[in-house]
């Protein structure tokens, strides 16, 4: 079991050495061979540096803190109201510390903190540079100052040299150079006054950049953020300074019989399989605790004085344990069922584990073994190294990295199948290798893998859609597998005797504008011709539908009557052609010549780069022979000087359009003007649709959108004004001029072209107007709610009529197609 060691501190008062010269000491440098106590009185601040070969005790009213050091720590300066006793004890002889006390600051000497200095060794030279301090300045250790000047005040400049001498010296004006042995303090005369520190602040031996503790400006038993106040000693206050670039390092050395020990050294950790080899100060006693198994309580083992020492298994005593060895095998090991054995000392018996842990009464010798009935050669192969147990011992055995590799390799399966399918040849696949047949009912497999994927398929010439069909798929992890297949396992539309119909379609009547659909049966569902054979497992009826796109009238027509597939003997033929649908259906529209060049001048334009205009508000945009998209925060007059296509977005205002173009309107808010030039019947055409805003902070909703035609000059004849079309608003359309839905056979004007048949665009846009433009006029404007067009729709386009049908795949149908 693991036992934890302690060495702890015990020092009595009594058995300390008083130095006769530290009973009024002076902040000096020695070097300490014996523990050295030290009386220091209330309402001073001890300073203590280079102390990390130094443990110190503090001790008042019958209460006592040890301190302990290490190679981080730079200084530590405490204080409290009442006197208290400093014992300091060299952790190697000698130990050099620089110690001393001077009296606590005033609170008016601390109006800005008291600033202590220390040093970065990773850091370059603080030169060139400039501190204005209005507070007491103490700096331990050896510096340089560039200089100090006195700004408007008197200062008191007093060093302590390492002896414990020290010297002061008044400075009133003007600056001065100073060099600190050991200390240095800065005083001034007045609260109110300040002094600056100029150039290099160098330690001698190393040039270094000192960093600024700003104790704080509160009282001085409550020293900062970072100081340890020790609340059982009453008003002890602590701080600690650290240089962070410094690593803490301990030799340690390998202790022979106790390597899962734990050592505690003065407070320091030392991890198992190590010791701490340690001297202690004369007259000085250290008490070395165990807890264990044994001893559940700290007890004393051992009482250690002067000199070097290292705690072996053999100091335990009473408290030593019984050496045991606990094991543990990874998960692999029991997944794959292998049995252990081992063998003691130099027995030839192998005995059966039993686990997870074995017990003797001396130190004995043990060696591990596995077996498994699974793998070739694999029984007692040993795992791992013998070991020695001389206390207690934990070992874990991993599969993937302690079994050897020439032994338990290959591992011996065998695969049952047991086949119920008649008239059906069997073939396997093991992982990627290739199909083979499958002969008798025993599939045998060796192979160093743990696991393999194992895959049937089954294959008869005689029925359809039935050739290595999979029938079993799954992870053989076992050495003996069984499995049973039979004609469940065949998947639905698999391997059933089949009813075919082989579809024919003219190609000469048929066009790529044409698409085919069938249904099976009386079946709601449409199902996309893809392939011309079509087969089920019964007897069945086939209907074909057609659909043609852009033709009037032809979405999803039925192609003669229903056919009847009910002979499996053979394939049914069905032949198709235009002959077969129904009259009155699917007749090609052909637009006139106007039409026709229209149609091709929009698509033309259309796939021209989009140009971006954005425009302020009451801007004017030009545009001509362009894919023209425009912007604007407010109003915008858009002129169009030929032909153009596009979309004009605005979020409030007014959008003023003239000329022949075809667009979209997105407005959020405001008011739609179209010029109509009478002369040559050009007016703007597209569609206007309601948009949330997308530049205002929030949507902005209207329900009436006004919408004013102005007719520019005077008609010389009658004709059909296409308007457009208008989506999410309930518009309000101002004319002189009559205006009604569109409807067949209507031939209109769209922006500036003439003769143009609304036939040709009707199943796109059912829901345009048309104005009846008259030579003889209109009368005065007359707005009219005209109602919500909810579809949305953009320019005329291409004349395209889209059948939307739903292509899915019946799923488990018996069909092939």
């Amino acid at each position: 079991m693991l036992s934890f060691l302690f060495v702890l501190l015990e020092i009595s008062l009594s058995n300390a050495i008083t130095r006769a010269e530290s009973a009024a000491p002076k902040y000096q440098k020695i070097e300490l061979t014996e523990a050295v106590t030290v009386e220091v009185p209330g309402n001073t601040m001890f300073i203590m540096s280079e102390w990390k070969d130094v443990v110190a005790s503090i001790s008042q009213n019958g209460v006592s803190k040890t301190l302990y050091s290490s190679s981080l720590t730079q200084f530590i300066y405490f204080g409290a109201k009442d006197n208290y006793v400093l014992t300091l004890m060299p952790k190697t002889i000698p130990a050099t510390v620089s110690f001393g006390y001077v009296p606590a600051p005033s609170k008016e000497e601390m109006a800005s903190g008291i600033p202590l200095w220390f040093t970065n060794r990773q850091e370059t030279t603080f030169k060139d540079q400039e501190l204005t301090i209005d507070c007491k300045f103490y700096a331990p250790g050896q510096f340089s100052f560039g200089e100090i000047v006195a700004n408007n005040g008197e200062l008191t400049i007093t060093t302590y040299a390492e002896d414990g001498s020290q010297s002061s010296e008044k400075l009133s004006s003007g600056s001065k150079t100073f060099t600190s042995h050991n200390l240095i303090e800065i005083s001034r005369s007045s609260s109110t006054k300040k002094y600056t520190i100029k150039g290099a602040l160098t330690r001698n031996e190393s040039p270094t950049v000192p960093i600024l503790v700003n104790v704080g400006k509160q009282d001085f038993n409550k020293m900062g953020a970072n100081n340890i106040i020790l609340t059982q000693l009453g008003t002890i206050v602590l701080s600690y300074n650290f240089d962070k670039y410094k690593d803490y390092t301990e030799d340690t050395t390998i202790v022979n019989g106790m390597k899962s020990a734990k050592l505690y050294y003065l407070g320091t950790e030392i991890l198992p399989g190590s010791s701490k080899t340690f001297k202690i100060p004369e007259k000085t006693n250290y008490n070395v605790y165990v807890t264990n198994s044994k001893c559940q309580t700290k007890t004393v083992i051992k009482q250690v004085g002067a000199g070097s020492h290292t705690i072996t298994n053999q100091d335990l005593g009473e408290c030593q344990t019984s050496p045991d060895i606990t094991v543990e095998f990874s998960d692999e090991f029991k997944q794959y069922q292998y049995e252990f054995t081992y063998r003691l000392n130099d027995d030839t018996e192998y005995l059966k584990w039993e686990g997870p842990t074995l017990t003797k009464d001396t130190e004995f010798t043990i060696q591990f073994y596995v077996s498994n009935a699974g793998f070739e050669d694999c029984e007692n192969v040993p795992i791992g190294e013998k070991i020695t147990v001389t206390e207690s011992t934990t070992v874990r055995f991993d599969y993937n990295t302690d079994m050897p590799h020439d032994k338990c390799g290959k591992r011996k399966y065998s695969i049952q199948v047991r086949n119920s399918l008649e008239g059906f040849d069997i073939f396997y696949r093991i992982d990627a290798e290739d199909l083979k047949p499958l002969s008798g009912d025993l599939i045998t497999h060796t192979s160093t893998n743990i696991q393999f994927l194992l895959v049937l398929y089954a294959t008869n010439s005689k029925l359809a859609n039935c050739n290595e069909v999979e029938i079993y798929s799954g992870q053989i992890t076992e050495t003996e597998t069984k499995i049973e297949i039979s004609g469940k396992d065949i998947p639905d539309g698999k391997c059933l005797s089949q009813y075919t119909a082989n579809i024919e379609l003219k190609s000469t009547d048929f066009t790529e504008q044409y698409k085919f659909y069938y249904k099976i049966n009386d079946n709601i569902e449409f199902y996309f011709l893809d392939e011309m054979t079509i087969s089920q497992s019964e007897a069945f009826n086939l209907s074909i539908y057609v659909t043609g796109n852009g033709i009037p009238n032809c979405d999803l027509v039925l192609l003669a009557s229903p056919f009847e597939i009910k002979d499996n003997t053979k394939e049914t033929t069905i032949t198709l052609s235009k002959k077969d649908i129904p009259d009155g259906y699917c007749e090609v529209f052909n637009p006139n010549e106007e039409t026709q060049e229209l149609m091709d001048k929009y698509t033309d334009l259309q796939k021209k780069n989009g140009t971006l205009y954005e425009a302020k508000d009451g801007e004017s945009v030009t545009i001509s022979n362009e894919n023209a998209q425009i912007t604007s925060t407010g109003s915008v007059t858009v002129k169009c000087e030929s032909l153009s296509v596009g979309a004009i977005s605005v979020n409030d205002g007014t959008v003023t359009i003239q000329g022949p173009l075809l667009t979209n309107v997105f407005l959020a808010k405001g008011k739609i003007v179209l010029h109509c030039d009478a002369s040559t019947k050009t007016m703007p055409f597209g569609s206007i649709e309601s948009a949330s805003s997308k530049l205002l902070d929030k949507e902005i909703k209207i329900d009436t959108l006004d919408i004013e035609i102005k007719m520019d000059g005077k008609p010389e004849e009658d004709f059909l004004l296409a308007i457009g079309t208008v989506s999410g608003f309930q518009p309000n359309l101002i004319t002189n001029y009559k205006f009604r839905p569109a409807k067949p056979g209507d031939v209109v004007y769209v922006a500036g072209f003439g003769n143009i048949q609304y036939d040709a665009f009707v199943s796109q846009y059912p829901d345009m107007y048309v104005l009846e433009v008259t030579s003889g006029g209109g009368g005065t404007n007359v707005g009219l709610i005209v109602g919500i067009v909810v579809a949305v729709v953009v320019v005329i386009v291409v004349v395209v009529v889209v059948v939307i049908v739903v292509l899915k795949k019946k799923k488990n149908d018996n069909s092939s197609h």
